[in-house]
């Protein structure tokens, strides 16, 4: 499974953390709203890609699944595209700000057969 992460703050941190202990997942890209955040975020995580444009990063062959962790009103919008894109997604809570686009993405995800899951990284984080 080959993951890109959208966004590069505390909770991609954790994302990535989780990831490297999954055997049979690569992270292979990252998206931030600046170039050098997002290389550096790259480097720092040994990510071959880095993206300033979170549609990029989505429609990039090389990616099977999403991680979502962007600040919560970007996270609709993207989370449609990504599901539309037959693209996977775990999503920071919330995965809508309504309990309608939410079950927007529901109702996309059954129709396009990808997973669509909430993470609650915080959960016995230390």
């Amino acid at each position: 499974m080959r993951v890109g992460i959208i966004g590069t703050g505390f909770s991609a941190n954790a994302h990535v953390d989780a990831l490297k202990r999954l055997p049979y997942v690569e992270v292979v890209a990252v998206q931030s709203k600046t170039l050098s955040r997002a290389e550096h975020f790259a480097n720092t995580h040994n990510i071959a890609y880095a993206f300033t444009d979170p549609y990029e990063l989505i429609a990039h062959d090389e990616i099977d699944a999403i991680h979502n962790c962007t600040s919560n009103h970007m996270h609709y919008p993207i989370n449609e595209y990504a599901l539309e894109q037959r693209k996977c997604i775990i999503s920071e809570k919330p995965l809508g700000i309504s309990t309608s686009e939410s079950q927007k993405l529901v109702d996309l995800a059954q129709e396009m057969k990808c997973a669509n899951a909430v993470c609650f990284n915080y959960r016995f984080y230390l």
